[in-house]
């Protein structure tokens, strides 16, 4: 049987393709999923793997190996042994992102599979972290924190809540405050601001190869729960 091959309506209009989504095993379920894929004209798969696909495969669909994903978890106690968040760490709530906010969040996805992917339309990348950023400020259930001053922030911070789960959207230090331990008093911040709200567990996604991130969560007691392979594959490209 074929993967589960899911439309994904937002990405579609979003990036002005057909996009869809499955989850698979290896190399058989993929092939049977993207020859459906195929005759009902997706241009775009995001293919989620158990297991490395075959390069040939691969190639057929004109694909790319995004890098794969990680799932690192934190669990959240209800010490007290910290009441309130540092003064050199803000909450921003009013709703407009400015200039350097977005070189931050542009910043924070420097290795996203949006950018690496090429035959993705010109400036997706772009217009998807900013459009991510916008969302966050104006969220009732999100929250972005900086370090550092409104207008020349030395990195920040996003997240997401649902019931008692904390997701963790962007992250990103200006590089030259990299190194300074900015990024780990973001991430205590957030925790603070995440038990206040509730939060059982926080969590974040990254990529797998990206081996700077997933030491810097591990540092940060956060435990890997999962990795999956990722590729981005063509459909209609197919030879």
């Amino acid at each position: 049987m074929p993967a589960n091959l899911e439309y994904l309506d937002w990405d579609s209009r979003f990036f002005g393709l057909r996009i869809g989504r499955m989850e698979c095993l290896g190399n058989a379920e993929a092939l049977l999923a993207l020859e459906m894929a195929q005759r009902e004209s997706y241009d775009l798969i995001y293919t989620f793997s158990q297991k490395s696909l075959d390069e040939k495969l691969v190639t057929r669909f004109s694909g790319l190996d995004v890098g794969g994903q990680t799932t690192f978890v934190k669990p959240l106690s209800s010490g007290k042994e910290q009441q309130e968040i540092p003064a050199n760490i803000q909450e921003i709530t009013d709703k407009e992102s400015d200039q350097a906010l977005i070189e931050l969040a542009l910043l924070s996805g420097r290795r996203s599979r949006f950018r690496t992917d090429t035959r993705l339309p010109q400036g997706s990348f772009e217009r998807l972290y900013r459009l991510w950023l916008s969302n966050c400020l104006i969220g009732d259930n999100s929250v972005l924190l900086i370090r550092g001053s409104r207008h020349n922030p030395d990195g920040l911070v996003t997240a997401d809540w649902e019931q008692t789960r904390c997701s963790i959207g962007l992250l990103a230090v200006r590089q030259e405050k990299q190194g300074m331990g900015v990024g780990s008093e973001l991430l205590k911040a957030l925790e603070l601001k995440a038990r206040m709200k509730g939060a059982k567990q926080i969590s974040v996604k990254t990529q797998a190869i990206n081996h700077g991130a997933r030491s810097f969560y591990a540092r940060n007691g956060y435990q890997c729960t999962g990795s999956t392979n990722l590729y981005h594959l063509y459909p209609r490209l197919a030879a």
